[in-house]
């Protein structure tokens, strides 16, 4: 019901569910090309002027946001990237995984609230339960689950090209760049700062 409801010129693109691609609005980019929206409102949002192409979206309110020169992006899961505007070559998978991406690029996020708080920054890769939730910082790695997750808003949490593997790894990590820590908890300390290498379980925590 009330899918693709003014795409005029666009091609190859499918919509499945209540309102998915609707676009809401006359004024919008309906030469839009092969996109894949499916769940209710994937897709959904009130569209710019510019085409969005080659996007695939499934689940309920996935990328429904003002898409508008959103290019070679997918979202799978409740509400993945249902921020995203402008960004392209987004990799969202799971509940929540890159919500608040409006305009950023070459992002993966895998799992539950995935990446959730970046907003603008790109070349991140997030893998786990949680894992970045809480940062906003560009070229950041966790992988494990609430790894880099850090805590509170993810606008105060900045650190960039950061590297986080393991359970539970740099949590607490705010402002701090070029750090890289290895094992469950390693890392996990709230004061690191900048060029640290953390090895092994409870290293700096």
């Amino acid at each position: 019901k009330n899918s693709m409801l003014s795409i005029t010129d666009g091609q190859r693109n499918v919509a499945v569910g209540s309102f998915s691609m609707a676009m809401n609005q006359s004024n919008t980019a309906d030469g839009s090309v092969d996109n894949v929206f499916i769940g209710y409102n994937s897709g959904g949002g009130s569209w710019g002027t510019n085409e969005s192409n080659q996007n695939t979206a499934v689940g309920a309110n996935t990328m429904d946001a003002a898409l508008d020169d959103a290019d070679d992006n997918v979202a799978l899961g409740f509400s993945a990237l249902t921020a995203l505007t402008q960004g392209d070559n987004n990799v969202a998978v799971g509940s929540s995984a890159g919500a608040a991406i409006t305009t950023a690029s070459g992002n993966a996020m895998v799992g539950y609230y995935a990446g959730a708080g970046n907003v603008t920054n790109g070349g991140c890769v997030f893998i786990g339960d949680e894992a970045g939730r809480y940062t906003d910082g560009g070229g950041n790695v966790g992988i494990g689950e609430h790894a880099y997750k850090s805590s509170g808003t993810a606008t105060d949490n900045t650190g960039a090209w950061n590297v986080a593997i393991g359970h539970s790894s740099m949590t607490a990590i705010t402002d701090g760049d070029n750090n890289v820590a290895v094992g469950t908890n390693a890392g996990a300390e709230s004061d690191v700062e900048d060029d640290n290498v953390f090895i092994g379980k409870d290293s700096a925590s």
